[in-house]
């Protein structure tokens, strides 16, 4: 197990030119560190759901509903392909599914970037997720929804990642 990194600062200043690319369960605050770390640091940042949205003129949602769970999954895996080739000095928050995709984990694990997961107790995810359209689901739903998912993906993510912050922001 990776242990838990000392400080975001630490991995800032140990990685001040290298790209870096935050993974983590859907609400563990991917995009919010993504800004954070753009600012303090002058990194372009990329979001690589919203760029994926920007460029299909649809939403995470409707691209899988429409053309289905494969499709979304390697449209997801070319824009990250052309989020990676945009510089070293850049930020990229993923999709939190972007792991489940054998494709995309190559691409990351090549990339030769600096992986952060963000491991995020269940509880502050439902709290952060209580508002969100696509999560519009009883508390019990999404609790079972969330735990099938950090079950399946969190071994990939450890698997991946350089650092752990445990319950950032």
């Amino acid at each position: 197990m990776i242990p838990p990194s000392k400080s975001l600062q630490d991995i800032l200043l140990a990685h001040e030119n290298e790209k870096i690319i935050i993974v983590g369960l859907p609400g563990s605050g991917k995009t919010t560190l993504a800004k954070r770390i753009s600012v303090q640091t002058s990194r372009e940042q990329y979001d690589n759901d919203e760029f994926l949205e920007w460029c299909t003129k649809s939403s995470v949602h409707e691209i899988i509903k429409k053309q289905g769970m494969e499709e979304f999954r390697r449209l997801e895996t070319e824009i990250l392909r052309w989020c990676l080739a945009q510089g070293e000095d850049s930020v990229i928050s993923t999709g939190s599914g972007i792991v489940e995709s054998e494709d995309s984990r190559k691409l990351i694990c090549e990339s030769g970037a600096i992986v952060i997961w963000l491991q995020t107790d269940l509880e502050v995810i439902k709290t952060r997720l209580a508002s969100h359209p696509a999560w519009q689901l009883d508390q019990e739903a999404i609790t079972a929804k969330l735990t099938e998912r950090a079950e399946k993906r969190n071994p990939l993510y450890q698997g991946m990642a350089t650092y752990r912050l445990e319950n950032w922001v």
